[in-house]
């Protein structure tokens, strides 16, 4: 286990949390500067209602909040993007250049794409199967998040040997092909070992339900399940 690729996704991750952190809180702010305490029909009824000065200047704070709003979002993300980017170069040894951005973009958008018909196929499901909505989402979303989780993993390990965006993502659907049987046993045991997780964790999640420092916990404990699985992955 590489115990510094491991902090450097704690770090990675906590600096992108607290991008967004900063950013809600800023939204946040100019939201109750323009609404104070006011319900969306009081504020709509004081704009109608205020003078031309007033109106100005109650105009000029919204567009300063969608300003914020938008604006923000775009350079939060970016920020992120940059940080997951630089992060990766660490972990993966490769010289950082602005392929790694592009690659990390791209993987963001597959994972967009990705998303459409896995999140179709398990509303079907749901509604074919008299199944708790609770249930099929966990082991839904667990199946799907572990089957991009070790491609991703296969990509990044294609890049550091080829350091080309697009031929890495390409081949990586080759190698997964050409070992499918290896990757299929890796992804059983990533299965396994997530669920054994699960029900170290259970007594813990009771005791502490909605606690901070449970969600510090399980977000330590993913991390370090995804550092280990990177390295089993990497050694296929």
């Amino acid at each position: 286990m590489n115990w510094k690729n491991y902090l450097i996704d704690i770090i990675s991750v906590s600096l992108i949390v607290l991008l967004f952190i900063g950013f809600f809180q800023l939204i946040d702010y100019q939201s109750k500067n323009v609404s104070g305490d006011l319900s969306a029909e009081q504020l709509k009824a004081k704009l109608l209602s205020a003078n031309e000065q007033e109106g100005q200047e109650m105009v000029g704070q919204l567009r300063n909040l969608i300003i914020s709003l938008f604006g923000g979002f775009i350079l939060t993300v970016l920020a992120s993007l940059l940080i997951i980017s630089y992060s990766r170069h660490l972990i993966w040894g490769i010289k950082w250049t602005w392929k790694w951005l592009g690659l990390i973009s791209l993987l963001m958008l597959f994972f967009l794409i990705y998303l459409v018909p896995v999140t179709l196929l398990k509303v079907l499901i749901i509604k074919l199967f008299t199944v708790g909505n609770d249930y099929v989402n966990m082991i839904w979303n667990t199946l799907f998040s572990l089957i991009y989780l070790i491609w991703a993993f296969v990509v990044f390990k294609e890049f550091s040997h080829k350091k080309e965006v697009f031929s890495s993502i390409s081949h990586s659907f080759k190698k997964i092909k050409s070992k499918l049987n290896l990757y299929a046993k890796e992804f059983g045991f990533a299965l396994l070992i997530l669920t054994l997780l699960n029900l170290l964790l259970m007594p813990l999640q009771r005791q502490f339900l909605n606690n901070n420092y449970l969600l510090i916990l399980n977000a330590a404990v993913l991390l370090l399940y995804v550092a280990f699985m990177r390295e089993r992955v990497l050694k296929l």
